[in-house]
């Protein structure tokens, strides 16, 4: 289906799933080390609650610092990236001939 609509598709039908593949990974990966931030934050916040420990709560309490920072560099590229596809739909529809 992808091959009819676009002739560059069909001279390379792995490259289309390899790359989509790729994407979904790394995905993935940046998802699991988020979640693995919050998961070390609750264990050590809870240990240092527990065993009244100031330096598992600091311990604890940097991950979940590590945790917002990383959050905040992927929304600021995602935002980066919307705003380059909005003005690039601008650039593109401005370039269309206007039929009245």
């Amino acid at each position: 289906m992808l091959s009819r609509l676009s002739p560059a598709t069909s001279m390379m039908p792995g490259a289309v799933g390899t790359s989509v593949s790729v994407l979904y990974l790394v995905i993935a990966a940046v998802i699991f080390v988020l979640h693995l931030f919050l998961f070390q934050f609750a264990t050590r916040t809870q240990k240092a609650l527990t065993y009244s420990d100031g330096g598992l709560m600091d311990g604890g309490i940097h991950r979940l610092q590590s945790y917002f920072k990383m959050l905040g560099i992927i929304m600021i590229v995602y935002l980066v990236f919307i705003a380059f596809a909005f003005l690039g739909m601008i650039a593109v529809t401005s370039m269309m001939p206007h039929s009245m």
